[in-house]
Order: C-alpha cells, then structure tokens, then sequence
C-alpha cells in the first residue's frame, strides 16, 4: 500500500515539476522487492512512461512552442529527462522474484541483452544488473546459466565483480546438488580468487552448508 500511495504521489508531483528517472528508483525498487503478482507490470507501465517521457524532450521546440511552454507550464525542466541503468535494474528485479522463475529468468535475459545493445552509456549493465540476473538464474534452478552470466562478466567486465557475484553462484551450485556441484564451486572459489575477489563470510557458510548436507 505504502509503495503505491509513493507511486500515485510521484505521478501528481510529475504534472507540476520535472521528476528526472532517479526520482523514480526507489518506487520501482520498492515494487520489485515485494514479490507481487503485478511488480512487473506495475514497473513496466512506469519504465515506458519514462521511456516516452525522455523521448518527448528529446523532440526539437519551436520558438513558439518553447515560449508558450515556459509562460504556461512548469513541467518542462531545463534539461531532458534521461534514464539511468537502475531504472531497468529495478524491472529485472521484479522479473527475477517472479513465481514462474524460469519465465523470470528469461524475460530478465531478453532485458540484459537489449541494455547491451545500447549506445548510451548510462544503460549499460553494472554490477546490480549482472549480480540481478544472476539471481534469476539461480530462482530457477540452473546453476549453469548463472554461472555463464558470471563468467561472461569475468571476460567482459572483471573489474564490477565482488564476493556476492560469486557466491550467488555457489549457493545455486549448492542448492542444485548436481553430481557436478562439487566440482563447479571449487572452481569458482579459486577463480574468486585469482580474479583478486576476496571470499566473504557469506562464501564460507556457502561451502559449510554444501560439506554438510
């Protein structure tokens, strides 16, 4: 309730003042994290009404058009609004809490494969995006394919990797309890390593539980 009263007050405040994209991050974050039924939806409408939005003010004014939009209207800013990676962070997040986790997990990757199609650099996927999908790969149960996101992000972006990339990873590898589970987690403990990424507390209680079962 609290999250939509947020959402309905932004949408209100957005008729009278220009509310850029990350005036919108913790709504979408908010519905992403609550598990319901409608998160995706609710984040997609707001996503493409920012994605219009920003279209909008990217579109040329005439001189008339601006002075009428300056004398009559205060809902146009200076600048255009521009949309940031954790806006669609926050529609994968939804996508990987999804019931249907395998549905989840593909939409997640449709979503990943078209932020790196993108020129703007401010959509390309960061550390949230890659650790997100991740996630929704691991929600499904395929260890194998949150480790290929991993490993890709090994070849392409070493360097936004931390303890929790991996040990994502390792509790699917655990939870899975595949014949290959115990040869897949000591890999990625020593390739943690030698990518320089120091094992947590979380990584060790990972490699406790799987001794342990």
């Amino acid at each position: 309730k609290d999250t939509e009263n947020a959402e309905a007050t932004l949408l209100r405040m957005s008729n009278y003042c220009r509310l850029d994209a990350e005036s919108w991050v913790g709504v979408l974050a908010s519905w992403a994290q609550s598990g319901q039924d409608d998160a995706s939806e609710r984040i997609g409408v707001v996503v493409k009404w920012l994605e219009q939005e920003a279209q909008q003010k990217q579109q040329p004014q005439s001189s008339n058009e601006e002075e009428d939009s300056n004398t009559t209207s205060t809902t146009t800013a200076s600048s255009p609004l521009t949309l940031q990676i954790s806006v669609y962070n926050a529609l994968m997040g939804s996508y990987a809490k999804m019931k249907n986790a395998g549905q989840g997990a593909h939409l997640a990757t449709d979503l990943f494969l078209w932020l790196q199609e993108q020129d703007d650099p401010a959509l390309q996927p960061n550390a949230i995006t890659y650790l997100t999908l991740m996630t929704a790969w691991r929600n499904a149960k395929d260890p194998a394919q949150a480790e290929f996101i991993l490993r890709t992000a090994l070849d392409d972006k070493s360097d936004i990797l931390e303890a929790r990339h991996f040990n994502v990873c390792i509790a699917a590898w655990t939870e899975a309890k595949e014949k290959q589970s115990l040869q897949r987690i000591e890999d990625l403990f020593r390739d943690m390593q030698a990518a320089g990424v120091a094992p947590d507390i979380v990584t060790y209680n990972s490699l406790i539980r799987f001794h342990s079962q």
